[in-house]
C-alpha cells in the first residue's frame, strides 16, 4: 500500500540507521580499494605502457613527470580541438542570440541562419565532402516529398537511411575519384577536420525523425499548432515532452528547415537526439524549462565533470591497460580483472557524459532545449531497462517514439528488444563485436522480463509485501548488473576476448569466495539505490500534487473570467 506521496507499506530504514551505515561503508571501501588495485596495476606495467606511446605528458601543475593516458582516440581528439569547437560554437550562438534579440528576427530568418551556418561549419569539419552530404540530404528530402501521404512513407525512409549506413560503412565515405575519376582525385586531399561517414550517423536518426513527423502531420493534415495552456503552467511556456508530440503544421516541412535540423551544429557531432517537432518549435519559443541560473550551474557541473576526469588519467591508465594483450589479462588476478572493467565502464560514462553535456550546454544557451542523454550514473541502476532510460537517455526517448511503439510497443516486446539492438548495433557501427554485444544485450532483458511477470503473477505477488522483499529485489539487482557489465564490456570495452577471460577467472570454483564478494558489494549498492528511488518517488509525487493544485486553480480563474464575460 502506498500513500499519496508515494509512501511504501515497509520503507527502507534511514539512512542513519546500521544497516544503511553498513551498506554505504562496505560500497564506499570496495570502490576505494578498486581504484588502488588499478594504481597498482599502473605502476607494475607502467614501462609497457609508456613503449606503446599512449601515455603523453600531462598537466605541468602535477610535477615535471606527469604523464596522461592519450589511449582513448575518441576522448584525445575531443579534448584535443574543444578550444576550436567552443569558439565556434560560441560564434554560432552569439549571431542566433543576436538575430533573437534584433528588430530583424522572424522564425523564417533563423532557421535560414542556422541552414547557412550550418553549412559554413561542415565546409570546415568535412571539406569538400561537404558534396557527398548535400547529394544524400537532397535524395532524402525528395523521396520524402515524393512518398509523404502514402501508407509506406516511413518504411521507405528506414530502407534509404539502412542502406545509406551499409554504404557509408563499405565505402568509407567515398571518393571523388571513385566516381569522377582521376581527374578529380585532388578533391579528396581536403577532407576537413574530421570523417563525415562517422559522424553523420547522428543525422541519420534526424532524417528519420523528419520523416515521421513529416508523415503524422500529414496524415492528421495539421495547420496550425495549439499547446495546451494547463500543460505550460509549470514553466509558462511548452515543456519538452509536449514540444515533442504536438505535430507541427504541413507547411514548415521544407528544404531550408530540413538542412537546419539535420545539421544542426550544436548537436552535429554528438547529439543528443531531437525530434524536429520539438527543434523546430523553439525557432518560435525559445526554451523556458531552464532559467539563466540553471544553465550557469549546469556549465559548473560540466567543469566539475571534465576536471575529475582528466585529473583520473593521470594516475590511472586504464585506457592504456586495456591494451594489453590477452596473455597479460589471463595472468591476472580476478579482483584486478573485475577492477579494470569496473573503472573503463566508468571512464566511458565520464566521457559520453561530457561530450553529451558540452553539446546540450551550447544548445541550451542557443534557447534550445534538448533531453538529457545522462540523467544517472552508469552505476546507479539495477534493471536492465532502467539502465537504457538513463544511458544516452535521448536516443532511448528516438526509438520509443520511432521503432518500439510503431513496431507493437509491449505486445511484441520480446522481440522489438532483438530488432531494436540490431539496430542500434548497425547505426553505432557495423562490426561483429558490436553485434555481438546486441545479441547479448537482447538475451539479458529475458531475466528481467521474466522477474517482472513472475513477481507480478498472483501466486507471488504477496511478496511485495514482506519486509524482506527489497532484499530480495537487492539480489535480482546485483545479478542485472553483472549481466550490463559483461554485455557492454563486450560492446564498448575490452572485446568478446578479455571479457570471457575475466567472467572465466572471476566465476570458478576456485574463486568462489571472491565471486560471492563481488555479488554481496553489488546487493549493497542496490539496496542503496532503492532508498534513491524511494525518495525520489516521495519527492515527485509532492511535485506532482503541487502542479495539480496549480492547475485547478489555473481552472477556478478561468471558470471566473468567463462568468464575468457573460
Amino acid at each position: 500500500m502506498t500513500n499519496k506521496y508515494g509512501k511504501v507499506a515497509h520503507p527502507c530504514p534511514a539512512w542513519t540507521s546500521p544497516e544503511y551505515i553498513f551498506y554505504v561503508a562496505h560500497v564506499l571501501w570496495a570502490l576505494a580499494y578498486m581504484y588502488w588495485v588499478n594504481l597498482d596495476i599502473t605502476r607494475r606495467h607502467e614501462d609497457a605502457l609508456e613503449s606503446t606511446g599512449r601515455i603523453w605528458p600531462g598537466w605541468s601543475v602535477l610535477g615535471v613527470n606527469s604523464r596522461k593516458d592519450c589511449s582513448d582516440t575518441q576522448w584525445r581528439d575531443f579534448v584535443t580541438k574543444l578550444h576550436y569547437l567552443a569558439s565556434g560554437m560560441g560564434i554560432y550562438v552569439l549571431g542566433s542570440r543576436l538575430l533573437r534579440s534584433s528588430s530583424f528576427y522572424t522564425p523564417h530568418r533563423l532557421l535560414c541562419y542556422y541552414c547557412g551556418m550550418n553549412i559554413v561549419a561542415l565546409i570546415v569539419l568535412h571539406g569538400y565532402y561537404i558534396i557527398f552530404i548535400g547529394a544524400i540530404l537532397t535524395g532524402h528530402y525528395a523521396l520524402c516529398r515524393l512518398v509523404t501521404g502514402t501508407r509506406f512513407a516511413v518504411g521507405w525512409t528506414w530502407v534509404y537511411t539502412i542502406a545509406l549506413l551499409f554504404l557509408n560503412e563499405g565505402y568509407s565515405g567515398y571518393s571523388f575519384e571513385m566516381f569522377f575519376g582521376a581527374r578529380f582525385r585532388w578533391l579528396d586531399g581536403w577532407h576537413g577536420l574530421t570523417r563525415w561517414h562517422v559522424t553523420f550517423n547522428m543525422s541519420v536518426l534526424r532524417m528519420i525523425s523528419f520523416a515521421a513527423d513529416f508523415q503524422e502531420a500529414a496524415s492528421q493534415g495539421t495547420t496550425h499548432v495549439t499547446y495546451p495552456s494547463e500543460e505550460c503552467l509549470e514553466f509558462n511556456g511548452p515543456p519538452y515532452s509536449l514540444r515533442v508530440n504536438v505535430p507541427r503544421p504541413v507547411s514548415e516541412f521544407t528544404f531550408v528547415r530540413y538542412l537546419a535540423f539535420v545539421l544542426y551544429l550544436p548537436t552535429y557531432l554528438g547529439g543528443p537526439i531531437t525530434t524536429f517537432n520539438s527543434w523546430v518549435s523553439h525557432a518560435y519559443i525559445p526554451q523556458v524549462t531552464h532559467s539563466g541560473w540553471d544553465i550557469a550551474k549546469y556549465a559548473l557541473r560540466l567543469f566539475n565533470l571534465f576536471f575529475w576526469l582528466e585529473l583520473s588519467l593521470h594516475f590511472v591508465y586504464i585506457n592504456a591497460i586495456r591494451s594489453l594483450n590477452t596473455s597479460v589479462f589471463a595472468s591476472m588476478t580476478p579482483l584486478e580483472l573485475a577492477s579494470i572493467g569496473f573503472y573503463t565502464l566508468n571512464f566511458l560514462w565520464m566521457k559520453f557524459a561530457f561530450i553529451w553535456r558540452f553539446c546540450r550546454l551550447v544548445a541550451l544557451l542557443d534557447g534550445v532545449e534538448v533531453a538529457e542523454n545522462m540523467l544517472r550514473c552508469w552505476g546507479n541502476n539495477f534493471k536492465v531497462t532502467m539502465f537504457w532510460k538513463n544511458w544516452h537517455a535521448s536516443y532511448n526517448k528516438w526509438i520509443v517514439r520511432y521503432m518500439y511503439i510503431p513496431l507493437g510497443g509491449s505486445r511484441w516486446k520480446f522481440l522489438n528488444v532483438f530488432v531494436i539492438f540490431g539496430f542500434v548495433a548497425l547505426w553505432h557501427d557495423i562490426t561483429m563485436q558490436l553485434f555481438q554485444w546486441a545479441w547479448i544485450m537482447s538475451l539479458f532483458f529475458l531475466p528481467e522480463f521474466l522477474g517482472d511477470i513472475l513477481m507480478s503473477s498472483r501466486p507471488l505477488r504477496f511478496l511485495q509485501d514482506r519486509w524482506y522483499y527489497r532484499h530480495l529485489r537487492g539480489m535480482g539487482g546485483a545479478l542485472n548488473i553483472i549481466l550490463l557489465m559483461v554485455a557492454n564490456l563486450v560492446g564498448y570495452g575490452v572485446g568478446t576476448a578479455k571479457t570471457g577471460t575475466g567472467v572465466a577467472e572471476i566465476f570458478t570454483l576456485r574463486t568462489l569466495w571472491f565471486g560471492l564478494n563481488v555479488f554481496a558489494m553489488l546487493t549493497s549498492c542496490t539496496l542503496i539505490m532503492i532508498k534513491i528511488r524511494e525518495g525520489e518517488e516521495v519527492r515527485s509525487a509532492v511535485q506532482k500534487d503541487v502542479l495539480k493544485k496549480k492547475r485547478d486553480l489555473y481552472e477556478a480563474r478561468r471558470e471566473v473570467t468567463m462568468t464575468n464575460v457573460i
